[in-house]
């Protein structure tokens, strides 16, 4: 799927990647993990490597078996350096307004991985799932 860089669109990635848990039959808890972590790392690509250039596109790719997913978000952005993130838990960093998003999605995925792609920044994110039922 591939979006403008508007943040309005935000809440249309997190419908499809909702859909895709649903088929996926993902338990509730991942189904939530999965749609911040998605929803964050797009959000992100729109505001830091798109900057709001609504002529730039975010593609959010989604790859999927019984129990494991895998979103990749690419941006048309400059790049960055994921080790040069500042760790939001640092004491100079706490009250900071901005600075947890990947800290967040960290947290709620089994994997994720910085890629400095060819035209831009490409965010791989992997979530690992018990099926509802299971």
């Amino acid at each position: 799927m591939e979006v403008p860089s508007d943040l309005r669109k935000v809440k249309e990635v997190e419908r499809v990647t909702e859909k895709i848990a649903n088929l996926m039959k993902l338990k509730e808890d991942d189904k939530d993990s999965l749609a911040i972590a998605v929803t964050e790392i797009v959000a992100n690509a729109i505001t830091h490597g798109n900057k709001h250039d609504r002529k730039k596109k975010v593609t959010i790719t989604f790859e999927y078996s019984d129990d494991t997913i895998v979103v990749t978000v690419a941006d048309e952005g400059a790049g960055f350096d994921a080790n040069k993130i500042d760790n939001p838990l640092d004491p100079e960093n706490l009250l900071k307004e901005s600075g947890r998003g990947i800290f967040i999605v960290k947290a709620l995925m089994d994997e994720i991985k910085f890629i400095k792609g060819e035209r831009g920044s490409i965010v791989r994110m992997v979530k690992r799932s018990k099926r509802t039922g299971s």
